[in-house]
């Protein structure tokens, strides 16, 4: 998750108008049926049947209150979903499935979280705090009390993205650079490893137990690659775009999609990247979700400013496109 920037501003102002912002999280799929919650503090899909000819069904859920934004959405193996939300500083929690919702704790000074990731028993939110620092915070309780690091400086304006590699945390961040920084010791302090000429770190992807990819944004779209956990990086591509997403899949290939519209696969494990067939009307492209079946999602804004998800069930050489969702708006995430 690891989206926001210069278009941040109109996509919040039109959430805060409509509630129209999109998340998601990853579900572990059945026999039966995927089920993908996305909620833009208003909507909640249907189950998703993935071996049926109709698979877009969304029904109306809930609107959290005081959450502007749902930017990211976790599941834990206990059956807990978290939801990270913008401008609220909270973390909220339903216990059942999404149908009810309850703050998780009070994170201290917190203004928003952009991404959340869970390490064992571990649950960390990253994002910034209400002075305009970028901050990490975890809980060991599920949500009831929450501790945050203190050693990300000050001048990180804000976290946008989280990852894991041997158990070390890894944090992407923003705005003045996008550097990288890792912590040994579960998050409560962090170093900083390595910064690219770019604005922002926008996502991790783990490819094995010693390897992670990652991606930069909006202006130069590096693609840097780590064999040591995260102790060193090298850049092995530049795309030009602003990276917005990675996922491995169940054939263990890296895909990464742009906001522009680009979507690009590894096949190596990150080292080399190739373009591949973009959806035929799209204009804009937030985010991936990679099912355990080999299908492919993407959720994005197609032409004439509608909010679509478009499938793939071939790696990417074909797509098609869902049902209208939501008119003026983008999926921002699957």
């Amino acid at each position: 998750m690891k989206k926001y920037f210069f278009v941040v501003i109109a996509i919040l102002y039109a959430s805060a108008l409509y509630s129209d912002w999109w998340v998601s999280t990853d579900w572990s799929a059945s026999t039966a049926y995927d089920t993908i919650v996305n909620l833009n503090g208003k909507r909640q899909p249907g189950n998703l049947i993935l071996d049926a000819p109709d698979i877009w069904n969304w029904d109306y859920m809930c609107s959290l209150q005081g959450a502007l934004a749902i930017h990211d959405l976790l599941r834990i193996s206990t059956g807990e979903i978290f939801a990270a939300t913008g401008d609220s500083g909270y973390v909220y929690k339903s216990e059942n499935n999404g149908l009810d919702w309850i703050k998780a704790g009070s994170p201290f000074w917190a203004r928003r979280f952009n991404d959340l990731m869970l390490i064992d028993t571990t649950n960390y939110a990253g994002g910034v705090n209400r002075s305009g620092n970028g901050k990490i915070y975890y809980t060991h309780d599920c949500g009831t009390t929450w501790s945050y690091d203190g050693s990300i400086p000050a001048i990180t304006k804000e976290v946008f993205s989280l990852g894991k590699c041997a158990g070390n945390v890894l944090a992407g961040k923003g705005i003045t650079g996008a550097d990288i920084f890792i912590s040994y010791d579960n998050g409560q302090t962090f170093v900083l490893k390595q910064g690219f000429s770019d604005i922002a770190f926008r996502t991790f992807c783990a490819v094995d137990p010693s390897t992670i990819v990652g991606g930069t944004g909006p202006n130069k779209g590096y693609i840097v690659r780590s064999s040591d956990c995260g102790e060193s990086w090298i850049k092995v591509d530049s795309l030009s775009e602003d990276i917005i997403d990675m996922k491995k899949d169940s054939n263990g290939v890296l895909l990464c999609c742009t906001k522009g519209g680009e979507i690009y696969k590894s096949i190596n494990g990150g080292t080399i990247w190739d373009s591949t067939a973009n959806p035929v009307d799209v204009i804009e492209l937030s985010s991936l979700l990679a099912s355990l079946n080999g299908s492919i999602f993407i959720g994005g804004r197609a032409s004439g400013g509608i909010g679509v998800i478009y499938r793939s069930l071939d790696g990417g050489t074909s797509w098609e496109r869902s049902a209208d969702i939501v008119v003026g708006k983008c999926i921002q995430s699957v």
